[in-house]
């Protein structure tokens, strides 16, 4: 009968290591995570649109650079880590000033997103979403 409870107990004692195990080497829990759209149209000549609704880099030309900035504000009383991320056909031109950081309370930071347009590229209209996850520590 003893038998019967051991593998129970010892089935019980490896998942509260394992969890153990996670918590301690994944010590962020998830905060929040912002989506922001991006698109550039790359053509003849440069165009630019002041929109706020994305991260709209107008027209650019192959060869050229484009560069926004972002302001990521911690509204916590505790620091948070920010990691930044570009999906989409964008995302093989774009780049960030500074990523998986930290930023303290009440702190914002300005981040840069530059798209270079290497001379090779194909006129057209590539997209993609920019997307920060935010994370603060357990303890």
């Amino acid at each position: 009968m003893k038998k019967n409870y051991l593998i129970p107990l010892l089935c019980f004692v490896a998942m509260i290591v394992i969890f153990s195990v996670i918590l301690f080497y994944n010590y962020y829990i998830y905060v929040n995570t912002q989506e922001v759209g991006m698109d550039v149209t790359i053509g003849d000549k440069i165009g630019f649109n002041a929109d706020k609704d994305a991260l709209h880099f107008a027209t650019l030309m192959p060869g050229q650079t484009g560069k926004k900035g972002i302001n990521i504000t911690n509204n916590f009383d505790t620091s948070i880590k920010v990691q930044i991320y570009v999906f989409g056909n964008i995302s093989s031109l774009a780049s960030i000033s500074e990523n998986n950081f930290l930023i303290g309370p009440n702190e914002t930071k300005i981040i840069d997103i530059s798209l270079r347009i290497p001379s090779n590229t194909k006129k057209g209209d590539y997209e993609g979403t920019l997307k920060a996850t935010y994370t603060q520590k357990l303890w």
